[in-house]
């Protein structure tokens, strides 16, 4: 016997309530995008036309619905919050960490750094921070402090004489300590009154109490008697093992 074959059209149809979202207490009423291929209405803590007024504290779930198919949006209105004050902050700090809000949001503003701001990228003055949300936000502000000596290391010789590594030195004024410094004022540096070694460390701490520090190589140079190659060779290499220049940072001449 031969088969029968019906046909029949199904019809998909969506319903989308949006994202979830936060907003603050008391800010502006927030019109909802919820979307649908058919007629839809919205029920719950909003009105017919899908607007919604946080006046009040707490987590709201609101119901698109479209034809018996229905989607859920949820709403975290939470309380106004005063500027968060971070006080002053040196510019050699390192990240900063910005505060942790339970409303759901997203930090913007200068040299961000995830949840965080980087001051040594920033000039110094007051910054202010904003998170983010549906129709309202947060606000962190922060005084840098200047501080800059400039390189974060040099190199010397035992034998050398006095020398101010770090002339450029802001704000001026403060303290410079250290081994080998013999001039507190101006960070008069004398490498024969310095311990031979790597990364001894000078710092500088400002008028403003900031501190950064300078770190001293203060190593003998040596370099191997002699080395021997034939005219046409390949070029060779000074900085390389077979001379054994110490410290590997220098200049050659010659």
């Amino acid at each position: 016997t031969e088969g029968c074959a019906l046909d029949t059209t199904v019809h998909m149809q969506y319903v989308e309530a949006g994202a979830d979202f936060s907003t603050c207490l008391g800010a502006d009423p927030v019109p909802l995008n919820g979307t649908s291929d058919l007629p839809a209405s919205w029920f719950g803590y909003v009105s017919p036309a899908g607007i919604f007024n946080p006046d009040s504290i707490g987590t709201f779930e609101l119901y698109y619905n479209a034809s018996g198919c229905m989607d859920t949006v949820t709403i975290e209105v939470a309380p106004a919050e005063p500027p968060t004050a971070l006080g002053d902050v040196c510019q050699t700090a390192g990240d900063q960490p910005l505060p942790d809000f339970e409303a759901a949001g997203y930090w913007t503003g200068p040299a961000l750094n995830g949840d965080a701001f980087d001051p040594e990228v920033l000039s110094a003055g007051v910054y202010t921070w904003l998170y983010n949300l549906t129709g309202c936000n947060y606000l962190a502000v922060a005084n840098i402090l200047p501080i800059d000596i400039g390189d974060d290391a040099f190199t010397s010789c035992p034998e050398q004489d006095a020398f101010i590594p770090s002339p450029g030195f802001t704000p001026s004024g403060g303290t410079w300590q250290g081994a080998g410094i013999s001039n507190s004022s101006t960070g008069l540096f004398d490498p024969g009154n310095a311990p031979e070694g790597w990364n001894q460390p000078l710092v500088y701490t400002a008028p403003n109490g900031c501190m950064d520090t300078l770190f001293n190589h203060n190593v003998m140079t040596a370099i191997a008697p002699s080395y021997e190659t034939c005219n046409g060779l390949a070029e060779v290499d000074l900085h390389g093992n077979e001379i054994a220049a110490v410290p590997w940072c220098g200049t050659w001449t010659g």
